[in-house]
């Protein structure tokens, strides 16, 4: 009875029986370039392999301190990451057990930081550079120049938004 489930199974598997997908010894018929059949045959599945070897990294009390300290003078989260080698909501958290609250993500630009960013800008600088200048991203400069109704220049190779208008004029019919 056991011979006739194997040949039923050979007949309508689409592997066909994995004895003939192995030689005698129990190797791939093709160790270098196995085919489809083989890699099935072979195939383990993911629970039973091995888990990554990834070490936590535990900072000592005095590290905490010094990252503490370190926080409270101004030094931003990305840098003390890469200081302490943690992840970045590692520092965190380590802040939040401590009671230290987050800083405001947001920093809101009095008038007259906006004028002299907007000046800079409509003088030739990019927005890359103003956002150097003011510790910001770019896009934050961008969203607060719209905001401020500060026309912002199209960017290099770019068609800017109006001339799209004109150029559906000079389409072929």
């Amino acid at each position: 009875m056991v011979a006739k489930r194997a040949s039923k199974r050979a007949r309508h598997s689409p592997i066909g029986s994995r004895s003939a997908d192995l030689n005698n010894k129990g190797q791939l018929s093709n160790p270098v370039n196995p085919s489809p059949q083989d890699r099935r045959a072979t195939h383990v599945p993911r629970s039973t392999t091995a888990k990554s070897n990834r070490v936590q990294k535990r900072l000592r009390t005095a590290d905490i301190d010094e990252l503490v300290a370190a926080y409270r003078a101004g030094v931003r989260v990305h840098v003390l990451a890469q200081r302490f080698a943690v992840h970045r909501t590692t520092v965190m958290t380590h802040l939040r057990r401590r009671h230290i609250p987050p800083r405001p993500i947001l920093t809101v630009w009095d008038h007259d930081t906006l004028n002299a960013a907007a000046d800079l800008y409509t003088s030739g600088e990019s927005l890359a550079s103003v956002a150097a200048r003011f510790d910001v991203d770019p896009s934050t400069v961008a969203n607060r120049f719209r905001r401020a109704s500060v026309t912002i220049r199209p960017r290099r190779g770019w068609i800017s938004p109006n001339s799209y208008s004109s150029l559906s004029n000079h389409a072929p019919a």
